[in-house]
């Protein structure tokens, strides 16, 4: 791959995640499939600091893991990464298609990475309670994330599965199904948060990369 988009890389890297996240990425993007014991050697990170990169990195699906016989290799996933420039312009567009609470869901939703449903609209409802200019509501935001997850904006999580004869666990899509959010529930745990039984949802990627300008 070129060097300038491994230039690329690494910039967008250090922007959202910081130093050590994009000295582990862009060695990943220089020399491909590695285990965490090659990352550490040609890093110069500790162990603890690499496993911590690698689930910044693969909570955000910016690199995918395998086995290789008795090791876990990581591997960069650059289209991915490259992705996230268009946050901004993805956000005006899902603004202008389903208005602020919209552009408020998937913002929260993307710095999270994932989360339920109950958490991120209660979490987004308390953030701007007092916020008389924004006006938000809970039931609007409720439907408002129906909407969303309905056109396949909002996806739920993939889970992981462990085949028979392995210890290593691989990551399979499920079809989202979305929640049956009742808003007496959601304004009680804006009131009390707590921990909630709705499945965790992710950002639809692949509707990311086909909205264009």
């Amino acid at each position: 791959m070129s060097h300038q988009l491994g230039r690329l890389i690494s910039q967008i890297l250090h922007r959202y995640f910081g130093d050590l996240v994009q000295n582990v990425g862009y060695d990943l993007f220089t020399y491909g499939s590695k285990p965490i014991v090659m990352i550490t050697k040609s890093t110069g990170l500790t162990r603890l600091q690499v496993i911590e990169c690698l689930r910044t990195l693969l909570k955000f699906d910016l690199a995918v893991f395998e086995a290789t016989g008795v090791a876990i290799t990581y591997k960069l996933v650059p289209d991915n990464v490259l992705l996230l420039i268009r946050y901004p312009r993805y956000l005006l567009q899902i603004k202008s298609k389903y208005g602020s609470e919209a552009e408020l869901i998937v913002e929260e939703l993307l710095q999270k990475a994932n989360s339920t449903a109950t958490q991120l609209l209660v979490t987004i409802a308390n953030k701007y309670k007092d916020d008389k200019e924004k006006n938000i509501n809970i039931v609007q935001l409720k439907d408002t994330f129906i909407s969303l997850a309905t056109a396949g904006y909002i996806q739920q999580s993939p889970v992981a599965e462990i085949k028979e004869g392995s210890e290593i666990p691989t990551l399979v899509p499920v079809a989202t199904i979305v929640p049956d959010l009742d808003a007496r529930v959601l304004m009680q745990a804006m009131a009390n948060p707590a921990d909630v039984k709705d499945k965790s949802t992710t950002i639809g990627f692949t509707k990311t990369s086909e909205m264009k300008s």
